[in-house]
């Protein structure tokens, strides 16, 4: 953990970025993916399905930001995505129906799992009260159902979703956005995610302190204000 360079003293919001910053999906899209194809008649391995759509995530993500962000938009990229992971053995014919479903699926809370030291943290900043918190996603409006399933929206003052702004992270202006709404200058916004360029770079790039929640270390991830754990900010919030 090194934390070097952040003013504490001078943020009055922290945002969190969602997918695997706070929740991961579960058990694993590999597995969920292979569930409900099992009830359309396919099989496929959850690792091969899991190897497939990392694969095809890390391509589309390297994409963003893109022009035009929606929720039209949104269904067609997760339309794809779940297409590069289940084709060639999931008939055409099919993929609407299994498409469709999955995404009613992960839109419940039942298939997401908090991230280590979540709960701790959202608790324990809640109890100081000196700070408001926001959630700043990429994400599309399903996201609002899984908060309020896990009874996660009462933390939050504002709920900041890329489908809804028409705009994705690490485009500045998603951060602008929101900065807007929250009525606070830039240095006084402190942004929390796993993504080294959508959230690390995303935030500095519109004049926003930034933590990098980093599963490795590196030499670049060294030299940058990172943890390991998201409770890891209870004690620097304080």
């Amino acid at each position: 953990m090194s934390l070097d360079g952040i003013d504490f003293d001078r943020v009055q919001v922290v945002t969190f970025d969602v997918g695997g910053t706070l929740l991961a999906p579960h058990p694993s899209v590999g597995e969920v993916y292979a569930e409900i194809l099992s009830e359309h008649g396919v099989a496929i391995a959850p690792k091969i399905i899991e190897q497939r759509f990392r694969a095809a995530f890390k391509e589309q993500v390297s994409l963003r930001p893109r022009p035009v962000v929606n929720e039209a938009t949104e269904q067609i990229f997760w339309r794809e995505l779940v297409g590069q992971s289940v084709l060639p053995e999931c008939p055409p014919g099919l993929l609407d129906g299994v498409f469709q479903q999955l995404w009613s699926e992960f839109a419940s809370a039942k298939r997401w799992r908090k991230r280590t030291g979540v709960t701790e943290t959202l608790l324990g900043l809640a109890a100081q009260g000196r700070r408001r918190l926001a959630v700043l996603s990429n994400w599309d409006i399903r996201l609002r159902q899984v908060l309020a399933e896990l009874g996660w929206l009462a933390y939050f003052s504002e709920i900041f979703i890329s489908s809804e702004l028409g705009v994705e992270k690490p485009d500045r202006r998603v951060f602008q956005a929101a900065q807007q709404t929250l009525k606070l200058p830039a240095d006084a916004c402190l942004h929390v995610g796993d993504s080294y360029v959508q959230d690390y770079q995303g935030a500095r790039n519109a004049g926003w302190q930034a933590i990098l929640l980093a599963k490795e270390t590196s030499p670049e991830i060294a030299a940058i204000p990172h943890i390991r754990r998201l409770d890891e900010l209870l004690a620097h919030l304080a």
